[in-house]
Parts: structure tokens; C-alpha cells; sequence
């Protein structure tokens, strides 16, 4: 353990002295370390037996609980790996230790058995590259890839026109011996050649100089060359015309000639692995069924042989009572999904182990091991444990990692970075990164099926527990360093949430503490889906961080009041009003009691309630609610405390619905003055409170300005939050919507188009998405495609429900649409409808509901119903002027239909003056008077024309 030699050297009088304790691993005496943990029949055998230092035997004796059995049966194998090593490299190098061997430099025979699949584009490049120039090669690739299988198809088809020679490059010895014979093939001399490789000198020159006098092309395959560093002096540029191939695990280019091609094997696709499997076993399923089972083993090549092999022989066996072997393609992948650890291992009986698949890793993480890497192994073991994703490099923390020194000891960042490093040169992972690397965004994963079978390998099963805990740390800690809810942590959390949601099947080993930090851990990824927009992924993570809490916490818990006051949220701005109030009222009338009515957290589900009259449509309750909340709030948190001011953007929403249009700019500018100070002008309330006063803009008429305000946050929102999120949707709407009134039909329509289908991969029932889908109607309408546009308008009106204000709406907006097309009577009949409604809702001199009574007066004008038309203008109008304005929009067209029905009346000078009043009110107003007031001068020379003709 600390390197302290053990043995004496002899002396003139004595013989070597061995220094070291012979010390049991598991003790042998009841009140010994760690007694018990090995079979009492072996506890006196070697493999419970190692050799320490006096210090290092009281060290493991006095520290159990560190120096487990797993971590000193590892510290005993990496140094028999260490000496195995050492007597390999001296026996193979030190000079008079050669021995020529029987080793042969023949192609061995066919590695597969069957046709090579998923490789024939690459095939044909070898083979061609081969057969003309040359050259050096590398197959890079993780052990199973088919990389050996490749190498062998390249001979065949090559062998009748080169001279072909096959070499074993797993260890230093068969590397030697192996060149050796092809030395002695390419024309060295038997004996001189032996003379030279026991020397130990020149060996590498008598080779290379035998190679460049051959006359006959040639091929030469060094396989499974899985450390370069064996290798070093032993292989260079062949000749031209000639060909090196070297298969190999290393992915690090720098280890191979610069003049190298190098090629990386990837698994095969699901497809081609079907081939595979009906080719080794075409009695045991459907095509269907195998390519399943392919995507299932993830394109391995060796897992679908070895698979192939195993079906082959049940399938066409005798079916025996009690089998419990899988015999088709289905079977097998259901045994798989049932019991991996099983399966998997029948594959190992009557098949050489050198190709038993869980082998087929261990080899790299046992070279790891001889090279020193020892960390290799657990950081390999540990990823498994994570779900089948890209593992961001941020959670790997050595400071976390040496909190389980039985399996990372001391740990630091140097041996965190040898180990990923050697993991990635064996292709055991992969790394994903971006054009500028960083923990933030670069990931680490490895192979679905390598990760299932390191977690049934004999060291993991007995330290499951502390994998497992390990693994809820690490992204416990990254996740408390990065806010879900701050946009600037996006692309972190898009590649912590798979991990930070799954569960492994069995959560025993995680019970009690690891429930919570299963809690925390779903609680972050349901407020990072929720606040990016990702609703219904967030409703479920917030019932998986409430079934977490609830089996180790009392339903009155802060945590647990917490996760169901954001779940209710989550309902409200989903637009469940129903199921958010019921939540509301219950967490409010138990926080009361326990709390107080001035407490900050009753204080904050009261506003969430008053949010809910408002979305419901009573506007006046919400006034009322929020006129007693927003003075608590101030005196309890302060007047720029985040919730605070997030209550006054709601009190002003709700005076903007009510129209008190001057209050609720005041409040909507001194919040976002405020909250960019405290928060940042790019903080959610910030971002809403701009597009609200947008939204003003655009209901004062001042339509150029409001386009410009929705532009430039729809720039901040696409940067911040991507173009598909909820709140950007609706700038999108607004835009659109603008660019519909100035004419530009056919952008609006393509951006109307794209908002809507990203409405329905959110809600397509969302209140906001029904306005877009509103909006959609109206280019329906435009475009001529009068039924889709109806069929649209029912099926918002179906979807819109219950609420009353929903219900003035779904009948407005149908009404606009008949009235687009003509049909006045029906329009007529919905606004009326909608104006009930509206009444009912806001009373009959509410801002809206004028509006709508005005609309219904002007499908009088276009029925020729003059008269009517007549008597209710001039009701309206009043009203209109003192709550829009006598020069807004609603006031001037107003007046306008009334000068319309003068003239129709035979009454000029009263048009006249109607049409002279409508110039006059027009100055100083939107956009849109402008626009009236054009059509009035339009009138106005029409009439006079008319006037002058007569």
C-alpha cells in the first residue's frame, strides 16, 4: 500500500528476510476486521491473504470502515497487475530471454461465422486502398465494435494479389514473437533473425529492412493493439504500395503516424443488426422482431453474434418443460427487459472467454489497471449508474467523488482527468462537446449495453449503495449551483434533467436520505421545465418530487407546501383554474394557521389566488384583492422585493383589464424600473411587464410603437428563452397579428401558421394558444377557406369552456368571422350575444363591452337598418368618448357609421358635421384615427362631389 519494500536483501551471512505481515483480509477471529465477508472455507486461502508492512496491517485493522474488503482486494490486484506487467515486459525485452515460439502470422480463421454487416462502404474503401496505394490504417473502436471482424473481411479480399501476414498485438510477447515470424516469412534468416530478437538490438531494423526488400506487396494486421506504447519502434510508414492495419481500442490520434487513416467503428444500425441476428439464427423470429432486439443490444456487433450464437442453438433445440432459455428474437428481448443480469450471462456457457461480452470491457479497464489508471474503474462504473444520456462534465467533482474513499480514496483532479482521458482513449466513452469546451456543456456518455453490464459485474453488486448515493450527490451539488430558473442556465439543465428525473427500478439502496435528494432533485427539474415552457413535463415532475417527500415527510413540511404551492401555479398559468383554486384555498388555509395571515408564504398564495379571479374573469374581486395584498406585501418584504413587485405587475394587469389604461402604464413602467434594478432587465417580471406596456401601446391604437416594443423583446425572449417558448409564442401572435392589420398577409400567415404548431406540441388549448389560433382564422377567412375557418372558430369555442370571459370571446371572435364574410345577421346575432356576456361579466358601460355594442350597430348600417342603427349610435357614442377617449379609435368609427346613417337618412348637414368632427377629434390620436380619419375625408369629397353634380 505506502511502497515500502518488503524484503531484506541478503546479506554475506544471511539469507533475504522478509519483512511484510501476512494479514487477512477478512479476519479470521469473530472480533476481527471486517470478519464474516468471505466464505469461512477460504479465509486462510491466498485469495483472503495479503502481504503489508507493520503500519499498513494496524492501518486496515484500526480503520475498517475505509479500508473495506472490496477496496483492499483492488488494492492487491492493481499491484499483482503491476508485477505480472513488470516479469511480462523484462521476460520479453531483457536480452537472452527470446525464445523463438509456435506462434503463427496466418490469418486467423473467420472471427464471425457470418456475412460481415453494416461495414460494406468501408470494406470496399480498405479493400481498395489496399490493392493500390497503401499505406497505414487504424480501426479505432470500443471492444465488440467488429473492428478484428473488418480487418479479417479486408484480407479476403486482398489475399489473391498480397502477401498477408497476421499479428497479435494484445501484449508485448505475442506482439515480438509474432514479428519474429513475419520477419523470418519476409526473407530474414531463421537464425540470424533469432540472434537478433534475443539480443534485443536492431530487431525492429532487421524487420522493417526485410519488409522494404520484398518484391510482393503485402499486408500486415496488428490486431487488438490496444497500448500503443507496446508498439513504439516496432511499426512504421510501410512501403509504398504495401499496407500497415492496426485495430485498436486507443482513440487518440496522436498515439498513430501522422500519415495514418484512421477510421472509427460505431455500432451498426438496427437494421443491418437484424441481418445479423437472421443470419446466425433464422428459425427464431420475424425480421421485425430482430431488428427490435438489435436496437435493444445497440448495434454491437459482438452482443449480436454472441445473441445470434445463442439463438441459434435454442431455437432449433428440443423445447424442454421448465426452459428457461429464451428460443425467438421477442423472447429474448423480453428476458433481457425482465432479467439482464441472467441473460446476459447464458451467453458465457460453451463460448471461449475471451469472447464472454462482460470480458470483452473488463480487458480495457484491466489495461487502465496495469497503466496506473486505477480510477478508471469506479468513474466507469459510477456513469453507469446515471441514466441513458449524455452525462454533463460538471457533476464529475473530485471533491464529491472523495466522499467514497473505498472507491476514489484520495481522488484529485489530475487522477479524475487520467481516468476520463483513458476511458475515452478505449472507447469506453464518448465525449460531446461545442466549438468552446466547457463543464456546462460538455458531456460524457457510454453505451447503453456497457452500462447495464458494468452494473452486474461482481465489485459493483456488493457497492451498489454507494454508486447510487454517489451519483445523487454529484447532481445534487451541480444542481444547486445552477438555477433552474435563470435562462442563462439553459443549456446546462437541458442536459442535467434525464438525470436528475430517473429512478432506477429499485430504490432500496436509496431510501430515507436518498428520497429527499430525489425530491430536490425532481423539484429543480420540474421548475426548469416549467419556467422553460415544458408544462406537462413539469406537472410530472413535481408529482415525482411530492412522491418522494411524502414518504419521508408530514404533509404539513415546508417542502412539501412548497412543491404543491408551485404544482397549483403550474395549473394556473396552465389555465386549470379549477383544479389550481381548489389546491390554493388548501394550502392557504393551512399556511393561515400555522402561519398567520402576514406571513410572506400565505401572503404569496394569496396572490396567486387573486391571479386566479382575474384569469376567471372577475375583474373586480381581483381589484379588491390585490388593493389589500400589494400594502402587505410592501410593509412585510419591502417595496422591491421580488414578490412584491411581482404583485403590482399583477394589480396593473388587472386595472388594464378593468380600463384604467394611465394607472396601468404608471405601474407597469415604475415595476420594470424597479425589478431591473433588483433582478436585472432581462428577469421574467421584467420581460413581462415590457410586454405589457407593448400590449397598452397597441390599446391606445399607437400601433407603430407597440410594434416596435414586440419587436424588440422578441429579440431578448428568442436569445433568452428560444423561439418556441410559451411567452414568446405570444410576442410572435402580437407581431403577427400587427403585420395582418397592415396588410402583409402572407408573412402573417406563415408566422401564424409556425406559432400554432408550436402551440400544439405545448397546449394547444392554452388560452394563448387560442389566441393565435384566432388570429389563424382571420388569414382563413383571408385566404378564402371559409369552412376551415368556422370549423376552427367552433373548435376554439369548444375548447375555450366555462369561464364567462371566455365565453364574450369564443362568441366575438366568431362574430368577426361571419362578419368577414358578409354575413351581417348572423354576425349581428353573436356580438349581441357577446355583449350579454360581456355585461354580465363587467357591467354594460365596461370598455369592452361598448366595443362589441358598437360592432352590432354597424352590422345594422351594413343590413340597411338605418333607423335602429341611428338610435343606438347615438346612445353608444357618449359612452364611448368617456372611457376611450372622443379621439380613440372605437369613439371615431363610432362616429363615422353615425355620419354614415345621416346621409342614408337624407340628413347631409348632420353627416356633414359628423364627418367634420371625426377630422377634428382624429389629430392628435393612433395610428388607426389616422386611418379613419382618411376614410372620412374619403366620405367627405365623395359626398361634396355628389353634392356639386346634382
Amino acid at each position: 500500500m505506502c511502497g515500502t519494500t518488503l524484503i531484506a536483501e541478503r546479506t554475506p551471512l544471511d539469507h533475504e528476510a522478509i519483512l511484510g505481515e501476512q494479514a487477512h483480509i477478512a479476519g479470521k477471529e469473530p472480533t476481527s476486521a471486517r470478519h464474516g465477508e468471505c466464505d469461512p472455507d477460504v479465509v486462510d486461502h491466498y485469495e483472503n491473504l495479503i502481504l503489508l508492512c507493520g503500519d499498513d496491517h494496524t492501518r486496515i485493522d484500526k480503520q475498517p470502515l475505509h479500508y473495506t474488503r472490496e477496496l483492499i482486494l483492488r488494492i492487491k490486484q492493481d499491484h499483482e497487475r503491476r508485477v505480472e506487467r513488470a516479469l511480462e515486459r523484462h521476460a520479453s525485452t531483457g536480452p537472452g530471454r527470446f525464445e523463438a515460439s509456435d506462434l503463427s502470422a496466418a490469418v486467423p480463421a473467420n472471427l464471425v461465422g457470418h456475412r460481415l454487416r453494416g461495414r460494406d462502404d468501408l470494406l470496399a474503401e480498405l479493400a481498395c486502398l489496399v490493392g493500390t496505394t497503401g499505406g497505414s490504417v487504424v480501426l479505432r473502436g470500443t471492444g465488440g465494435c467488429g473492428k478484428s471482424a473488418l480487418a479479417r473481411a479486408t484480407t479476403q479480399q486482398v489475399r489473391d494479389h498480397r502477401t498477408v501476414w497476421w499479428v497479435d498485438g494484445s501484449t508485448r510477447a505475442t506482439l515480438v514473437a509474432g514479428l519474429f515470424e513475419v520477419a523470418v516469412q519476409a526473407g530474414a534468416n531463421r537464425a540470424e533473425a533469432r540472434e537478433v530478437w534475443s539480443r534485443g538490438e536492431s530487431a525492429q531494423d532487421l524487420l522493417w529492412h526485410t519488409l522494404g526488400s520484398r518484391l510482393t506487396p503485402w499486408l500486415l494486421v496488428v490486431d487488438n493493439a490496444d497500448d500503443p506504447s507496446l508498439l513504439e519502434g516496432w511499426l512504421r510508414e510501410p512501403p509504398g504500395g504495401n499496407t500497415l492495419l492496426v485495430t485498436t481500442r486507443d482513440h487518440r490520434p496522436p498515439r498513430w503516424s501522422p500519415n495514418a487513416v484512421l477510421h472509427q467503428l460505431l455500432p451498426i444500425t438496427s437494421a443491418d443488426g437484424a441481418a445479423v441476428l437472421t443470419d446466425l439464427a433464422p428459425e427464431a423470429g420475424s425480421a421485425s422482431d430482430a431488428e427490435v432486439l438489435a436496437d435493444r443490444l445497440g448495434g454491437l456487433p459482438l452482443a449480436l453474434m454472441l445473441v445470434g450464437r445463442y439463438l441459434a442453438r435454442t431455437s432449433t433445440g428440443p423445447a424442454l418443460p421448465e426452459s428457461r432459455h429464451a428460443r425467438t428474437f421477442a423472447g429474448y428481448t423480453a428476458a433481457l427487459d425482465a432479467e439482464f443480469a441472467v441473460t446476459i450471462s447464458a451467453l458465457s456457457r460453451r463460448v471461449p472467454s475471451d469472447e464472454v461480452l462482460a470480458r470483452t470491457w473488463e480487458k480495457s479497464l484491466d489495461l487502465l489497471d496495469s497503466q496506473g489508471v486505477t480510477a478508471a474503474r469506479p468513474v466507469f462504473r459510477l456513469l453507469s449508474f446515471f441514466a441513458s444520456a449524455p452525462v454533463p462534465t460538471a457533476v464529475l467533482k473530485p471533491s464529491v467523488l472523495r466522499i467514497a474513499p473505498s472507491l476514489f480514496g484520495e481522488l484529485d483532479s489530475d487522477d479524475l482527468e487520467d481516468a476520463v482521458d483513458g476511458l475515452l482513449s478505449c472507447g469506453l466513452l464518448d465525449h460531446q462537446h461545442t466549438a468552446m469546451p466547457s463543464p456546462r456543456t460538455d458531456t460524457l456518455s457510454l453505451h447503453p449495453l456497457l452500462a447495464q453490464i458494468s452494473k452486474i459485474q461482481p465489485d459493483v453488486t456488493t457497492s451498489i449503495r454507494i454508486y447510487r448515493s454517489l451519483r445523487l450527490s454529484l447532481l445534487c451539488r451541480t444542481a444547486d449551483e445552477h438555477d433552474p430558473r435563470d435562462h442563462a442556465n439553459r443549456a446546462i439543465w437541458q442536459l442535467l434533467l434525464p438525470h436528475c428525473t430517473f429512478t432506477p427500478d429499485d430504490t432500496a439502496h436509496t431510501a430515507g436520505d436518498g428520497d429527499l435528494v430525489q425530491a430536490r432533485l425532481a423539484y429543480y427539474a420540474a421548475e426548469y421545465t416549467r419556467t422553460a415552457g415544458l408544462w406537462t413535463a413539469a406537472e410530472e415532475f413535481y408529482d415525482l418530487s411530492l412522491g418522494f417527500l411524502l414518504k419521508q415527510l408530514p404533509d404539513t413540511h415546508e417542502d412539501v407546501l412548497i412543491t404543491r404551492h408551485n404544482r397549483a401555479l403550474l395549473k394556473l398559468d396552465r389555465g386549470h383554474y379549477g383544479e389550481a383554486e381548489s389546491q390554493f384555498r388548501r394550502i392557504t388555509d393551512e399556511a393561515v394557521v400555522t402561519l398567520g395571515e402576514d406571513h410572506p408564504r400565505v401572503l404569496a398564495h394569496k396572490h396567486e389566488l387573486a391571479r386566479l379571479l382575474r384569469a376567471r374573469g372577475d375583474l373586480e374581486g381581483a381589484r379588491k384583492e390585490f388593493a389589500s395584498i400589494v400594502p402587505m406585501m410592501t410593509t412585510v418584504l419591502g417595496s422591491e422585493h421580488e414578490h412584491t413587485l411581482a404583485a403590482r405587475h399583477e394589480q396593473a394587469r388587472t386595472r388594464f383589464d378593468l380600463g384604467d389604461l394611465d394607472f396601468a402604464e404608471r405601474e407597469f413602467t415604475e415595476v420594470l424600473e424597479a425589478v431591473s434594478r433588483t433582478a436585472g432587465p432581462q428577469s421574467p417580471i421584467a420581460l413581462t411587464s415590457r410586454h405589457e406596456l407593448a400590449g397598452l401601446a397597441l390599446r391606445r391604437g399607437h400601433r407603430e410603437r407597440a410594434r416596435a416594443l414586440f419587436e424588440d423583446l422578441l429579440a431578448i425572449e428568442t436569445e433568452l428563452q428560444g423561439p418556441d417558448h410559451p411567452s414568446t409564442l405570444v410576442t410572435r401572435a402580437e407581431l403577427a397579428g400587427l403585420a395582418l392589420e397592415h396588410g402583409d398577409a402572407v408573412a402573417a400567415a406563415a408566422e401564424l401558421r409556425a406559432v400554432v404548431s408550436a402551440w400544439h406540441q405545448i397546449d394547444e388549448n392554452h388560452h394563448d394558444a387560442l389566441i393565435a389560433r384566432s388570429l389563424l382564422v382571420h388569414v382563413l377567412m383571408a385566404e378564402g377557406d371559409l369552412a376551415a375557418a368556422l370549423a376552427e372558430r367552433r373548435a376554439i369555442a369548444v375548447a375555450r369552456g366555462a369561464p364567462p370571459r371566455s365565453e364574450a370571446d369564443d362568441l366575438h371572435e366568431l362574430a368577426d368571422t361571419l362578419f368577414a364574410a358578409g354575413h351581417y345577421p348572423e354576425a349581428e346575432a353573436e356580438l349581441r350575444a357577446a355583449a350579454a356576456a360581456q355585461e354580465r361579466m363587467f357591467g354594460a358601460r365596461h370598455p369592452d363591452a361598448l366595443v362589441t355594442q358598437a360592432k352590432a350597430a354597424t352590422c345594422l348600417v351594413l343590413q340597411g337598418d338605418v333607423t335602429r342603427a341611428l338610435t343606438e349610435l347615438t346612445d353608444l357614442l357618449p359612452h364611448l368618448e368617456n372611457v376611450h377617449g372622443p379621439g380613440s379609435e372605437y369613439a371615431l368609427m363610432a362616429r363615422l357609421n353615425l355620419a354614415h346613417v345621416h346621409q342614408l337618412l337624407g340628413n347631409s348637414a348632420a353627416a356633414m358635421f359628423e364627418l367634420r368632427l371625426v377630422l377634428r377629434l382624429s389629430k392628435h390620436g393612433s395610428d388607426k384615427s389616422t386611418e379613419i380619419a382618411a376614410l372620412a375625408r374619403a366620405m367627405l369629397r365623395t359626398w361634396k362631389s355628389e353634392t356639386a353634380g346634382e
